[in-house]
């Protein structure tokens, strides 16, 4: 018996050994989108990316739509060689965005508030660091760009060092944006509204939502100018 517990010992010990560490913060985010056929859907990623500059994209992490994604037990899939509607993503390792070599994390101020006019952003030292979501047809490039674009969302998962509140205008005049961010790690939704009174004209708010928030189904759509419209982001800004 003492030997067979000394082999039962060892043998957990090599088991917790040998297991990969798993994430210490994670989110696990739903998304729906306009339905993909299985050809569709066999060569279709959703990613998970951030900049690291103004224009330049490095992808977080991300999985295929059209086959079943069994890692972590993350059955991504739920009509495997059907339609594809809907998918989930277990988000990590989002913590190390905020390292220096990322270069993910930089002052909203000269960041997001470029291209716009009338800018007040409260604390105005606040940094920011986004990771948005698309979904892409991936025939070598491994990463979104404009030309292989399938969906996208102007929701966002997104850091600020510290609660901030922001308000700014297009440089055309036709949008007013605003948005409240809390500190740290939220999910953040994207509203536009085209007031009925003042028609060509469009109301942009860009909210932290509360953790139960992140249950809700995050809607990718045809990518589309996020100014007037709230489908996707505009491309190219951080």
């Amino acid at each position: 018996m003492v030997g067979g517990a000394l082999l039962m010992t060892s043998l957990s010990s090599c088991w917790s050994w040998i297991n990969p560490p798993q994430p210490t913060k994670y989110v696990t985010l739903g998304f729906q989108f306009p339905a993909l056929s299985a050809d569709e859907a066999k060569n279709a990623y959703l990613a998970a990316y951030y900049y690291d500059s103004p224009t330049t994209i490095k992808v977080l992490l991300q999985q295929p739509i059209g086959t079943p994604d069994y890692s972590n037990q993350n059955y991504s899939n739920p009509n495997p060689g059907g339609p594809q509607t809907s998918a989930t993503l277990p988000l990590y390792g989002y913590e190390a965005l905020l390292n220096a070599d990322a270069k993910c994390s930089s002052p909203f101020v000269g960041g997001e508030t470029k291209d716009r006019s009338n800018a007040v952003v409260t604390p105005s030292s606040v940094n920011t660091c986004n990771v948005y979501f698309a979904i892409y047809t991936n025939i070598g490039a491994n990463k979104p760009d404009r030309s292989n674009r399938l969906y996208a969302t102007n929701d966002f998962f997104g850091y600020a060092s510290s609660d901030f509140t922001y308000s700014m205008a297009a440089l055309d005049g036709k949008t007013s944006e605003s948005g409240t961010r809390k500190l740290g790690w939220t999910l953040v939704r994207h509203t536009v509204l085209e007031p009925s009174a003042a028609p060509g004209t469009y109301l942009v708010t860009q909210n932290s939502a509360p953790d139960t928030d992140q249950a809700l189904p995050i809607r990718l759509h045809a990518p589309t100018n996020g100014l007037i419209s709230q489908n996707v982001q505009t491309w190219g800004h951080k």
